[in-house]
């Protein structure tokens, strides 16, 4: 039957070329909708789910056993190249395993020199390839063995298709995924935004959220962001942020990576409202550290007052401009704190009752995109005034929006906490409860000022300049072509456990926590098996095995060596000391550690 499709398929061809470019007086609307139609269903067929893991595990097990397994269980262990079974610490996936990969790798072979091959299998195969759990793949030979066969699986399906498939366009488009070079290419066009849009190669080459080839992705990315140029980089600042979200795994290094480039600019004292919010959402308020971990984690000191800088000048000019009472901008006051607005750590704007209620939309919107950074003010003579707080070094300064004198207190002994939600103007910001004992400073704005600017001090201005001197704060000018420091860009690099947000640490501690115990088991796993003597012995390996999975622990067993076995609970943990101590463990003094030989 094949010999007599060639002949006819020889015959047809000069046809064929003739008929590249046919003259069709009809359109055939309806006939090319369902060619159409039918066409998105063959090429979606070819996108399906993982099969079972039961149906992946009895034809792998088959494998094991010797058995040479049915052609239809080939495809279940294409699948299952990187499973290993629950509950089976002793068990190696495939993928790992050189003799029985060596089994599946003639099969791969044979099927590819025989056209057998299906679209179906060659899924399976990437599902594998793309699935690995490694941040070094290459390091595997099998793994490098699977990538030629998969990139020659690939060839076959081409040639032989008869039309150009959607999903093979999209392999063809970024072939380097099967290359030492995997990733290269999307992190070039994603970071010039030459693509938007990467869901489209998940599908095709079922590639999972948790792909080696993802970190790859970011990390070429990464480099991508610090080659631009200014200008080019700027405009494509809003590219980065939705991509961050595409790939929310690895929003971190993205955040990261574009905030201190942001930072290696010419424009770097220039407000990006976007990248404000957008750490503010990932990392939240960057001038509360030491709730909000992620700032200190993720990029430099200087980044980070690069950002507080952005909170204050925009806290600086709301306040002044938009809460003055009469709504004129008090031009004075704004100029001169906004000299000071690249060492503020700390604003925060408390509203008084006409500001908290008004209905006016320039009201509405501040109050909305500044939830959870206002403070209500209280007290006499607080329903038309507002008051804003600023930290500069170890001093709180509060301003009020009707003018009269500005009050700073030492961080120590402040009368009041700036982050608590109510807040009275006497009693409080105006220290009148202790009868001002504790006020710092308390300075009028009185000495008019009629012409200033940056090299140009006068009035009132000058009084508090000297004063704050004498607290140890001078003017320090913003240079924004002051180079900056040579950054490792490596940093930002996207490792295996990439995605890790520190807007929660405890989650984070613990998912990371969890990940080390795991790999902990296997390499105790390792050794345990290895002594695996009689079946008393092994249920007491199985009962220790079983209290290490219950526990945050760390755990060291030089059993294999001749030593012991360590267990450290990194928290007390009453019902597993008490198994481990019937299962003839012994404790460690002044330590939550439990050993045993």
């Amino acid at each position: 039957m094949t010999s007599a499709i060639e002949k006819l398929k020889s015959r047809l061809l000069p046809y064929r070329e003739k008929s590249v470019d046919p003259v069709v007086g009809h359109s055939f609307i309806y006939l090319q909708r369902t060619i159409d139609q039918l066409e998105r269903k063959v090429d979606a067929r070819a996108v399906q789910m993982v099969p079972p893991t039961e149906k992946r595990r009895q034809a792998i097990s088959r494998l094991r056993s010797g058995d040479t397994p049915q052609p239809s269980e080939w495809k279940m262990i294409f699948f299952g190249l990187n499973d290993v079974a629950e509950g089976d610490l002793f068990d190696t996936a495939l993928i790992d395993d050189a003799v029985n990969f060596a089994k599946i790798s003639a099969e791969i072979q044979s099927k590819i020199a025989q056209q057998r091959l299906t679209r179906r299998e060659w899924l399976a195969l990437c599902t594998s390839y793309f699935g690995h759990v490694s941040d070094t793949p290459e390091e595997n030979p099998q793994w490098l063995q699977l990538r030629k066969q998969i990139a020659a699986g690939f060839k076959l399906l081409k040639e032989s298709s008869p039309r150009p498939l959607s999903w093979m366009t999209v392999i063809d488009t970024y072939g380097d995924i099967f290359t030492d070079n995997a990733g290269f290419l999307l992190g070039q066009q994603l970071g010039r935004g030459e693509i938007t849009d990467i869901s489209v190669l998940e599908k095709v080459a079922q590639i999972p959220q948790t792909s080696w080839l993802w970190r790859k992705i970011v990390n070429h990315l990464v480099s991508e962001i610090f080659r631009q140029t200014d200008d080019e980089f700027e405009q494509k600042i809003n590219e980065l942020i939705a991509l961050s979200r595409q790939l929310s795994r690895f929003k971190d290094n993205i955040l990261a990576a574009a905030l201190t480039r942001y930072y290696q600019s010419i424009f770097k004292h220039r407000t990006h409202l976007e990248l404000k919010l957008l750490a503010l959402e990932y990392w939240g308020n960057p001038q509360l550290t030491s709730r909000n971990k992620g700032w200190q984690v993720h990029v430099d000191n200087a980044v980070l007052l690069m950002v507080q800088g952005w909170f204050a000048k925009d806290d600086l000019k709301l306040f002044f401009e938009l809460l003055k009472g009469n709504r004129d901008v008090d031009q004075a006051r704004l100029f001169y704190w906004l000299r000071y607005a690249n060492q503020m750590s700390y604003t925060r704007i408390v509203l008084g009752e006409d500001a908290q209620r008004s209905k006016d939309t320039d009201y509405v919107e501040f109050r909305a995109k500044n939830a959870g950074r206002l403070s209500r003010l209280q007290g006499p003579g607080s329903r038309d005034n507002n008051a804003m707080i600023m930290r500069i070094g170890n001093y709180l300064f509060v301003e009020f929006s009707k003018v009269g004198a500005m009050y700073s207190y030492h961080i120590d002994n402040a009368p009041f906490n700036p982050e608590t939600g109510i807040l009275d103007i006497d009693y409080d910001l105006k220290d009148k409860r202790n009868n001002r004992r504790k006020v710092r400073l308390r300075l009028p704005h009185l000495s008019p000022v009629t012409h200033y600017s940056l090299n140009r001090i006068e009035g009132w201005m000058s009084r508090y300049d000297e004063e704050l001197r004498r607290l140890g704060i001078s003017y320090v000018a913003e240079d924004s072509n002051q180079p900056s420091a040579t950054i490792d860009i490596s940093r930002f690099n996207a490792a295996q456990s990439g995605g890790r947000s520190l807007s929660s640490p405890a989650k984070s501690e613990a998912n990371e926590s969890r990940s080390n115990r795991e790999e902990q088991i296997k390499i105790i796993a390792a050794s345990l098996k290895a002594k695996k003597v009689d079946q008393n012995f092994t249920t007491r390996e199985q009962q220790i095995r079983e209290v290490i999975r219950s526990v945050d622990c760390k755990v060291m067993d030089k059993r294999g060596m001749g030593g012991a076995i360590h267990i450290q609970f990194n928290e007390p943990d009453h019902e597993a000391a008490k198994k481990l101590l019937s299962l003839g463990f012994k404790p460690v003094l002044g330590k939550f550690t439990y050993w045993s030989k």
